[in-house]
């Protein structure tokens, strides 16, 4: 699904959305 990115970057975003809400 995601090849083009890393898991990490998407545990990345996972909480960046956490932390903006």
């Amino acid at each position: 699904m995601h090849s083009c990115l890393p898991p990490h970057s998407l545990l990345f975003l996972f909480y960046f959305f956490i932390f903006t809400f």
